[in-house]
């Protein structure tokens, strides 16, 4: 239920975001429009750098992000592969333990039945 809520929410924002741009996109195209019909080239031309100001910052915002989530994603992989790693000592350490408690165990049980065993042939002599 939670995950079904996250993946709608995730889904709003994108339709929010991409409704926003095209607002923005049409904002410009109707503003360049004007500007041409005028004949005024110098408004084409600060349209113009604006837009490519924006798409500038837009690009160098998307590869922070990215950065930051290749960043992330190693730290992830590290953090996984760490996990494994302890997860196989601790089994494998816990395969050592049953197998000496096994040990111990059957070296008790061998020395009480020898112990059995002698009381039993000195009660027999």
């Amino acid at each position: 239920m939670v995950e079904q809520a996250r993946a709608a929410s995730e889904r709003v924002i994108d339709a929010e975001r991409a409704k926003t741009s095209a607002i923005e996109e049409t904002a410009f195209c109707r503003a360049k429009l004007a500007a041409y019909e005028s004949g005024n080239r110098n408004e084409l031309a600060r349209l113009d750098n604006t837009k490519t100001g924006q798409l500038e910052q837009q690009l160098s915002r998307i590869a922070g992000d990215r950065s930051a989530l290749e960043r992330k994603i190693a730290d992830l992989t590290e953090s996984l592969a760490t996990q494994s790693r302890l997860r196989e000592q601790a089994e494998e350490k816990a395969i050592e333990a049953t197998q000496r408690a096994a040990d111990i165990e059957a070296q008790f049980l061998s020395g009480t039945m020898k112990r059995v065993q002698h009381t039993a042939q000195r009660r027999r002599s």
